[in-house]
């Protein structure tokens, strides 16, 4: 036994020496699985990096043209009079700064609010864990007018 397996042995050694001197024929080795892992992968690479970008340019509009108004809009339905809310300075995931803002008289409430600055502290995680906006305000060097009324009250 040991005898026949070293004939055979023998005998492919001496097919690959023959084998050996044959020309590689490229055709033989098709490399096109490897082309079209290298396409799907730049193509996956692509549609990531643009959905990426296109997303972060919505997100720069969105942060530089519609976010002041519609924040303006919100707390003016909850304070029922308008506000105007400044310039926004700074963002970030817990923070947001306003430049100069005001909560101007009305013909009906002549109260009014100028500050300097407005911050705003969010607290992200908190939103997440109980689906609830949980904001801090800071008024920076405000300037409050409140009259009171004839009933006592202010």
């Amino acid at each position: 036994m040991a005898v026949l397996a070293l004939k055979q042995n023998y005998q492919m050694n001496q097919d690959s020496e023959l084998n050996s001197d044959r020309q590689v024929n490229p055709e033989d080795y098709s490399a096109k699985p490897t082309r079209k892992w290298r396409k799907l992968i730049i193509t996956v690479a692509v549609l990531l990096l643009g959905s990426t970008g296109l997303g972060l340019l919505y997100g720069w509009y969105f942060v530089q043209r519609k976010l002041i108004p519609l924040i303006e809009t919100e707390a003016g339905n909850y304070l029922h009079r308008p506000l105007e809310l400044g310039k926004l300075q700074s963002l970030s995931l817990s923070q947001a700064s306003f430049g100069s803002s005001a909560l101007p008289a009305t013909d009906d409430n002549p109260d009014f609010v100028e500050v300097k600055q407005v911050k705003i502290n969010l607290a992200p995680l908190h939103f997440l864990r109980q689906r609830e906006l949980k904001l801090d305000l800071i008024l920076v060097k405000p300037d409050v007018y409140i009259e009171q009324e004839q009933s006592n009250l202010w």
